[in-house]
């Protein structure tokens, strides 16, 4: 399988930002059940997805019901959808890039039962790109549950922006100079992740 990019090895670090941000509001998202039909003539696929989302001690079964270009394309616009009034930011990011990598060395017969890793790329406002990834031996499976993982960190990043302002605002006030300075350098690796306008404009 091929090697972690420059940028998830950075974004590393930013996910221990978040979740040392966020603490028990870290929203974490699980695919539950996942049913998808394809029309192969029209190009077209539905699904049909149960997830979990939870925060804290708090659990929730969430559903998608929607249809797209293929399975990803669906799954994709669904999440959107789903979460983009809550948050907004999600509105900048755009999916680019796709692809599947099988590694045989993991075959236990004669291949067709190799693990992939499912690659997928996503461009926000700023042109920046970043990548995710997920390995399973199922196509299907590991697709999906990239998508999942992706939009589970813009809405923590968005989370994390959010409380950052406020932190911010309440430093101001206290004159906390020390968590002034703590707090800009955060957020100022949060924004790297896609733009906030449409969330600053919306408070």
């Amino acid at each position: 399988m091929a090697g972690k990019t420059v940028e998830e090895s950075k974004r590393a670090k930013l996910y221990n930002t978040i979740m040392e941000v966020l603490e028990e509001k870290y929203v974490e998202l699980s695919v539950e059940k996942f049913v998808s039909t394809e029309d192969f003539k029209n190009n077209m696929a539905q699904i049909q997805c149960s997830f979990s989302e939870t925060q804290g001690d708090k659990k929730r079964i969430e559903k998608l019901e929607c249809s797209g270009r293929g399975l990803i394309d669906a799954t994709f616009e669904g999440l959107l959808d789903h979460y983009s009034q809550d948050y907004k930011s999600l509105k900048n990011i755009a999916f680019v890039e796709f692809a599947i990598k099988p590694d045989f060395k993991t075959s236990e017969t004669s291949g067709s039962d190799a693990s992939v890793e499912v690659i997928i790329e996503f461009l926000n406002s700023s042109k920046k790109i970043m990548t995710f990834r997920k390995t399973s031996r199922s196509i299907l499976s590991a697709s999906v549950e990239c998508v999942f993982a992706a939009m589970e960190f813009y809405i923590n990043s968005e989370l994390a922006f959010r409380r950052l302002k406020f932190l911010i605002s309440d430093a101001k006030k206290r004159s906390r100079g020390d968590l002034l300075s703590l707090y800009r350098y955060q957020i100022a690796s949060i924004v790297s992740v896609t733009s906030y306008e449409d969330v600053v404009r919306s408070k």
